[in-house]
């Protein structure tokens, strides 16, 4: 059952509706898993508190931080084997990295 409140908050997670799911379930899904940019007021409704590291990282934040580990890379190949681990983990966040830099 979906309440009003679940419904407001599932529409600020990017992707599909998120069908009630909450907590650990949320996270082990790559097209809902926002990781650090889930807001705290997201994180008490989805029953994420304690789950993500206490800090918010807004969506801009974690993909400068993510270009800026990728240009650390020694190699191309470590590049793919990063970027490959973001999809599994974070679609939204690996789609926005490489719209921000093709040349990743």
């Amino acid at each position: 059952m979906t309440t009003d409140h679940h419904a407001h908050v599932s529409a600020t997670v990017d992707g599909p509706a998120l069908d009630g799911r909450r907590g650990r379930e949320l996270l082990r899904n790559p097209r809902w898993n926002k990781s650090t940019a889930f807001t705290a007021h997201e994180r008490e409704s989805l029953g994420l508190v304690g789950l993500l590291p206490e800090g918010v990282e807004d969506e801009a934040r974690q993909v400068q931080r993510v270009v800026r580990q990728l240009g650390q890379a020694p190699s191309a190949l470590a590049k793919y084997v990063s970027l490959n681990h973001l999809h599994d983990r974070n679609e939204t966040l690996f789609y926005r990295v490489l719209m921000s830099d093709p040349e990743v």
